[in-house]
């Protein structure tokens, strides 16, 4: 018997969430839509040192997994709100700074001209479709580059 994918009518959330270093009261804030699957994400980097926030491996190396605690913050299932919830979050936590946060080198809070940039198209555009259409734009660009 073949095990299927439960496909479910109901919309998306997006969810905003932080992850707080409780030694150092540091601060990353993202956004997702499976916060499970992504904390999972994030601890599994930490573990085996390839987290993409340098800072963020050598505190879990220093501090341990104990210290690190995630929780959301809101959820909107309007995308653009949910980046603006994100923004106002970083800025409110101010994560985007070395010694307050993780989020230093993510653009992602600056302007309303980087939230769109995060999804690598206009806000005009954005969609399942598009965002799938640019991913797999990306994936083909890093495969070409990789075998050349």
């Amino acid at each position: 018997m073949s095990r299927r994918r439960k496909t479910h009518s109901y919309e998306r959330w997006f969810y905003i969430y932080a992850i707080k270093n409780t030694a150092t009261n540091k601060f990353y804030v993202g956004m997702t839509q499976n916060p499970k699957r992504r904390w999972s994400t994030h601890l599994s980097g930490m573990r085996h040192g390839k987290h993409n926030v340098e800072q963020m491996n050598r505190d879990y190396v220093a501090c341990g997994e104990h210290a690190f605690t995630f929780q959301i913050l809101c959820k909107h299932k309007d995308r653009l709100e949910a980046c603006r919830m994100e923004t106002f979050f970083m800025k409110t936590l101010r994560s985007q700074k070395f010694e307050y946060g993780y989020n230093y080198n993510d653009n992602s809070g600056n302007s309303e001209f980087a939230i769109a940039d995060r999804w690598r198209t206009s806000p005009a555009t954005w969609s399942k479709e598009g965002h799938r259409y640019h991913c797999i734009k990306r994936r083909k660009e890093r495969w070409l580059t990789r075998v050349s």
